[in-house]
């Protein structure tokens, strides 16, 4: 399972201009390529949509492309940002998550149709 804030719903399932194909994570879990996950908003909620995972590698935030940004769901590395610092503000104690120097886990998947 991978949880998405609810923001990322409509991109995940193509109802936006930009369809999200790809996550960045912070942290060491392992991502197997191949594996397939329920996507969710939080553990007690029904999976909205199920991806298998296509490949993974580390990134630098500051490498990140515009066409990365699209691959998120989103329309430039600016607007990315932002929503970048807004979720992961919750789950570290920095008031801007984002650094240039930091490396991500890149998750890059495709949905799965039931």
């Amino acid at each position: 399972m991978l949880l998405f804030k609810p923001e990322h719903i409509d991109p995940i399932l193509g109802k936006t201009k930009w369809l999200k194909t790809a996550t960045r994570r912070i942290g060491n879990r392992k991502y197997n390529v191949g594996a397939t996950h329920q996507c969710k908003t939080s553990f007690y909620v029904t999976a909205f949509a199920s991806i298998r995972i296509l490949r993974v590698y580390e990134q630098r935030l500051g490498d990140m492309t515009e066409e990365d940004a699209h691959r998120e769901g989103y329309d430039s590395v600016k607007t990315y940002r932002k929503a970048f610092n807004r979720v992961f503000r919750a789950h570290t104690w920095e008031p801007e998550p984002w650094d240039d120097d930091r490396v991500v886990k890149v998750i890059e998947f495709e949905r799965v149709k039931p």
